[in-house]
């Protein structure tokens, strides 16, 4: 494991988290009205959810030596947040408007980019094919 790569990628999405947290809690209506048909409750709700997240993923980059098990949590939470998009836009498409099914498919490939540097620094030889 790669702990100073790691520590950085994790930094990166609290950073993110945080900064979707605060437009999603304090925007919701705005939100709300750009993205489709939920109401505000629901970006607010999702708000809290990540700044909760973001601050869990804070704990675990700030600490001197990082917890494997935790790191791998958080990488797991990225690949469901991503695997849910893809489940949830094509199911409730309906109910995004076009820049909704922009926003979340954009947000996706971020935080698809993010849990895949997080498996390279937990796993530096993973999808490296060894000769023997």
């Amino acid at each position: 494991m790669n702990q100073i790569r790691l520590k950085k990628i994790l930094l990166v999405n609290v950073i993110f988290s945080f900064v979707c947290a605060f437009e999603l809690f304090v925007f919701s209506e705005t939100w709300a009205r750009l993205l489709g048909s939920f109401p505000p409750i629901i970006y607010e709700a999702l708000g809290v959810f990540l700044a909760f997240f973001g601050l869990d993923v804070l704990y675990v980059a700030t600490r001197k030596a990082i917890n494997f098990r935790f790191a791998k949590w958080i990488m797991m939470a990225d690949w469901a947040w991503v695997v849910s998009t893809i489940i949830i836009l094509p199911v409730f498409a309906a109910w995004f408007s076009l820049t909704g099914l922009l926003v979340w498919s954009a947000i996706a490939v971020f935080v698809a980019v993010v849990a895949w540097l997080e498996l390279k620094a937990l796993y530096p030889d993973f999808g490296v094919r060894k000769l023997a």
